[in-house]
């Protein structure tokens, strides 16, 4: 995989959920904690997402007035967004419930010594939603892409 052009990288993998990368097509989703010899990745669908009232809420209607706050913060008004609003109450998000986990696990290759491993910092590319870790040692390098 290719370095990506508008994505981001850690400088390693994930230890918790709310740190993990982010990927999905809208409908399914993962959460990618990126080591790449012992990977768990958190999977998700758009039907698991608890209810909260706002499932016919639509996106609020607001485009003909976006020049407007652009106008207000490049003037250095700061507190223009506090009033961007069609009107409606707040609405949460609706709360993420996970469907299932998977763990992937790499033996080590051989010729491998222990400690030898070095691993390339996990990392997403924003255009394509792919999720990517690699590793190398003496050994052939691995890696995996969800995309």
């Amino acid at each position: 995989m290719s370095e990506p052009v508008h994505g981001t990288w850690e400088a390693a993998p994930a230890t918790r959920w709310e740190d993990a990368f982010l990927s999905g097509n809208g409908r399914h989703g993962v959460m990618v904690f990126g080591d790449p010899n012992d990977d768990r990745v958190i999977v998700n669908h758009h039907t698991l997402i608890r209810p909260n009232g706002s499932a016919d809420a639509g996106p609020p209607a607001l485009a003909d007035r976006l020049p407007g706050l652009q106008d207000r913060l490049l003037a250095g008004d700061t507190t223009a967004g506090e009033d961007f609003t069609d009107g409606r109450p707040l609405l949460w998000v609706r709360p993420f419930h996970p469907a299932f986990r998977i763990r992937l696990r790499r033996p080590a290759p051989s010729g491998a010594r222990t400690g030898a491993m070095s691993t390339s910092p996990p990392e997403s590319s924003a255009p394509t939603a792919a999720a990517a870790a690699r590793s190398s040692s003496p050994a052939p390098t691995t890696s995996w892409s969800s995309a």
